[in-house]
């Protein structure tokens, strides 16, 4: 237990300001001189980063995924950046020779089924992003479905060669 007087003193202490303060004039400081405090930069995780809808895989630029439903599995989103750049350098449109069309470059028999999944009873390369995400998720079908995607330009994980 403290002595009465050491906790008046201290407090009295604490409680009157320092006449020296208010005697001389306050000092002008340049902003120069004064170190600008800012938050730690927050860097997205390496070859990440989104952009109008689009994010930089490794492979580089490709959609972001509009789909989240049934058959989504987030394991196998690098799968699905590869083979969306791998097949179409990430253009909904692309068409080839062979007729294959859409991000993932389905074939014209997969046009009924897609049209089915999807409802969107338009050829391949005109249904919407989120359409061709989805049957991309539904004919993966977590990774049975990859042989669909075999060979091509390079390798992609998932994906048999």
């Amino acid at each position: 237990m403290l002595p009465l007087d050491f906790v008046a003193t201290a407090v009295l202490t604490i409680a009157v300001p320092d006449a020296v303060a208010y005697s001389q004039p306050p000092q002008a400081v340049s902003d120069a001189a004064v170190p600008v405090a800012r938050p730690p930069r927050v860097r997205p995780p390496a070859a990440r980063t989104a952009h109008l809808g689009r994010i930089l895989s490794r492979w580089g630029w490709v959609h972001v995924n509009t789909y989240f439903g049934p058959g989504y599995d987030a394991r196998f989103e690098p799968t699905r950046e590869c083979v969306d750049r791998r097949e179409s350098d990430d253009t909904r449109t692309e068409e080839n020779a062979e007729g294959y069309s859409g991000f993932y470059q389905f074939g014209l028999p997969w046009t009924r089924t897609l049209q089915h999944w999807t409802h969107e009873y338009v050829a391949i390369r005109w249904m919407s992003v989120y359409a061709q995400d989805k049957a991309w998720w539904l004919a993966f079908d977590h990774g049975a479905g990859a042989g669909n995607w075999a060979g091509g330009r390079w390798p992609c994980p998932g994906v048999p060669y």
